[in-house]
């Protein structure tokens, strides 16, 4: 009996060893492939901060509030690096070509490669830090920007600009600066600054170029959540209001697809490529390869928000992203998800009006049905049955006077006044209308010109609707192989295509695109 109660015991032991490991592996309850790191190395109680790597993605770096952590096989095993000082809040890590700098509320510390960690006085409440070329670093707090290049700070914050510093990135020697609601970036390592656009705190649209009458502050839209590179001279915009991309050279950034994604309460995003995933507290969305919708990759199956995003890729179709909480990471496998050319098209215009539909549209909005002129020749004929109708009235007055007169006297007496009335009704037919009317010579003239408009109309809406579904066939067949640049304008044609008909057609065009019910 005892040994049967041992043996029960000994199992029960391994089943619940066997399943918390299993737990501690695997996580989430999410679609895809996720493992949770084991944090081999990092102390159970440990609140993380960011997440980065080296150029290469082989070395991680962990952010905490009580230093960092780096591991060197992809984040099974860890190791605490070791700063000047014992307990450092660290905000952000920056890695490259061997050089590690971390900020933190106590300043900036950073490491070249081949040696120590050590401390850069000078500055305190750092929220971030960006490596750029030359050995130079730019950090960040809450309303400065400093560049350090040999030791030296210097103060690079844009003239006369106000809010909130809430990111920065770079790319070579061009700085983008998230000030606020404005978008700041300069080309000469911020000796010089040009400012983008703001975005306010009415339901009302970006108003690019446009200045705000401070202290009037407090009214900027929320400010610019998070930036990433999206190529040459192109940044990645996540704000309250939904995902833009901003290229130097244009005055209008261009507005993502929010199709599916809660893009008000979106925090973070990580681009790689041309993949781009996106944050909210719990959840994390991948732009699909149509480019139009977003999907859940992930969800946060424990407490804890998501504070961090970290791409890397083994290969051009394998792309792994760590996803860092409060308390755990998280390493997730996304792959590109393969559509035949057929099912890619019939999902590029599911749900869209046939020509006929826009062309019945646009000849609603113009007045210039046929039925328009049937209803005239109607009543040119049935205006001949009706006669005209013509009431004549007259009024008059007589005055009755009796005139006496003898040798001696003479008087006159007024009788009383008489009125009389006279009305008068004519109804006058014209027979030969019923044969041919003037009004007929006038229709036909208006239907000659109202054929000719309708004519033309129907041959713009017809060549912008099939233009337009062109472009979307062959963005959808070659995505793949298109620039991004390509990719982009002609994503713009389309919509200068798709804004030609709304002209023609009242803005029913994009009215039947909102309204279709979704796939």
């Amino acid at each position: 009996m005892r040994r049967n109660l041992i043996k029960k015991a000994i199992i029960l032991t391994l089943c619940v060893f066997f399943s918390l490991s299993f737990s501690r592996e695997k996580g989430g309850a999410s679609p895809g492939y996720n493992w949770k790191l084991p944090l081999r190395g990092i102390p159970q109680n440990a609140q993380f901060t960011c997440i980065s790597s080296d150029d290469a993605g082989k070395s991680l770096y962990l952010g905490a509030t009580d230093g960092v952590y780096s591991s060197g096989d992809m984040g099974l095993t860890w190791g605490k690096e070791r700063l000047p000082s014992a307990r450092v809040n660290i905000t952000k890590i920056a890695a490259s070509a061997g050089a590690v700098f971390a900020s933190s509320k106590s300043g900036l510390y950073g490491k070249f490669p081949g040696g120590k960690w050590k401390f850069f006085p000078g500055v305190k409440n750092l929220l971030g830090v960006m490596l750029l070329e030359n050995a130079l670093a730019v950090v960040w707090s809450k309303d400065k920007v400093f560049l350090l290049f040999q030791s030296q700070w210097r103060d690079i914050t844009p003239q006369g600009s106000y809010g909130i510093v809430s990111d920065l990135t770079a790319q070579g020697d061009v700085i983008y600066l998230a000030l606020g609601g404005s978008l700041f970036y300069s080309n000469d390592l911020g000796e010089s600054w040009e400012k983008c656009f703001i975005l306010r705190n009415f339901d009302e649209d970006i108003v690019f170029g446009d200045e705000i009458d401070y202290p009037y502050e407090e009214e900027v839209s929320p400010p610019i959540r998070d930036l990433d590179l999206l190529g040459e001279k192109k940044v990645l915009l996540t704000t309250g209001k939904g995902l833009y991309v901003f290229t130097q050279g244009k005055d209008t950034p261009e507005v993502i697809s929010t199709k599916g994604l809660p893009s008000g309460r979106v925090e973070e995003c990580a681009v790689l490529g041309r993949r781009v995933v996106v944050a909210t507290a719990n959840k994390v969305f991948n732009l699909t390869n149509n480019n139009n919708s977003w999907e859940t990759v992930f969800e946060n199956p424990r407490p804890g928000k998501i504070i961090d995003l970290l791409f890397t890729n083994s290969s051009e179709e394998d792309f792994t992203l760590f996803i860092l909480t409060e308390r755990n990471i998280y390493k997730v496998k996304i792959k590109p998800t393969k559509e035949s050319s057929l099912n890619s098209t019939i999902k590029a215009l599911q749900g869209e009006p046939t020509i006929r539909e826009v062309q019945e549209m646009a000849i609603e909005y113009a007045e210039v049905s046929p039925e328009k002129i049937r209803r005239w020749r109607r009543a040119a004929s049935v205006r001949a049955i009706l006669p005209r109708l013509s009431v004549d009235y007259n009024e008059s007055f007589d005055d009755n006077i009796e005139i006496y007169k003898n040798s001696t006297t003479s008087y006159a007496v007024r009788g009383p006044r008489e009125r009389g009335n006279d009305w008068g009704v004519d109804l006058t037919w014209d027979l030969s209308e019923l044969i041919w009317s003037d009004a007929q010579t006038a229709i036909d003239v208006r239907s000659k010109l109202m054929v000719q408009l309708r004519d033309d109309i129907l041959e713009d809406v017809t060549r912008l609707y099939f233009e337009r579904k062109r472009l979307i066939l062959e963005l959808e067949k070659r995505k793949n192989e298109l620039e991004m640049k390509k990719i982009s304008e002609k994503s713009i044609r389309i919509e200068e295509l798709t804004g030609y008909i709304d002209a023609l057609t009242g803005g029913r065009f994009s009215d039947s695109l909102e309204n279709e019910p979704p796939n």
